[in-house]
């Protein structure tokens, strides 16, 4: 599982464009609606917002088809995050805090500082590649698409669209393979607040084998608690960021 995990995070997380509760106003934002042409200065103005989020929580769901280990269930990852404060990050079992380039994760009843040289913890090191939805959405912008479409949604409305080959740089970790294609749909609300958006990339690439696969990664996030994000660090986690 935690090899799964890894391999996921390090291929899908970084691809992320979150939440499990819907604020005021954006219930059920995938509501069919008619798609149209336009709206570019509104999901311009709703990712220039969210890229200035500093107190949030989200939930970034993955899925991975295609890759070693399909199947197998890819536990969510739980963010909060808050002024002047190390992330919380949790996926299954693994919980941890980061502050900078700095990880602290939590093993048993004690917190420790992992080193990157720790090469025993992989799973946990991946977490270390999570980008939270406002580094994310500060870049994006109608540019990134090829051409924004939206349509309604209760409560708000839905922008989505191909990406270009320059956006998909940004939303990718690492190397994306040159037979690479992305879409993107971000929900905003009456507010001009984003919900939720999800980031699908599909690559053609060679297997062990030789022969070419398909490999499809998509990843969901959902933002709640915009602005009232609460959590406390314990205090030996904290004392072991100074270590």
């Amino acid at each position: 599982m935690k090899t799964v995990l890894c391999t996921a995070l390090g291929l899908v997380l970084a691809a992320s464009l979150g939440y499990s509760q819907d604020p005021a106003g954006s219930k059920n934002p995938g509501a069919p609606g008619a798609p149209q042409a336009g709206g570019e200065e509104d999901l311009d103005k709703a990712a220039a917002k969210a890229g200035t989020m500093t107190n949030y929580s989200c939930t970034i769901t993955l899925k991975a088809e295609g890759m070693e280990g399909e199947g197998q269930a890819i536990p969510p990852v739980e963010i909060q995050i808050k002024p002047d404060a190390p992330w919380y990050l949790k996926s299954g079992e693994i919980e941890a805090y980061r502050k900078g380039d700095a990880l602290v994760v939590k093993e048993g009843a004690a917190w420790k500082r992992l080193e990157r040289s720790d090469g025993g913890a992989k799973a946990a090191q991946a977490l270390r590649l999570v980008r939270g939805p406002h580094e994310i959405l500060i870049n994006l912008k109608t540019s990134s698409f090829k051409e924004v479409k939206k349509e309604d949604s209760e409560g708000g409305r839905c922008f989505s669209g191909d990406l270009t080959p320059e956006a998909l740089g940004q939303f990718a970790m690492g190397r994306i393979p040159p037979k690479s294609t992305g879409t993107a749909k971000v929900w905003v609300n009456a507010e001009g607040v984003v919900t939720k958006y999800e980031v699908a990339l599909e690559s053609k690439m060679k297997d062990r084998a030789g022969q070419e696969i398909t490999v499809k990664r998509t990843s969901t996030v959902e933002i709640r608690d915009i602005g009232s994000a609460k959590y406390d660090v314990p205090e030996e986690a904290a004392k072991a960021f100074e270590g």
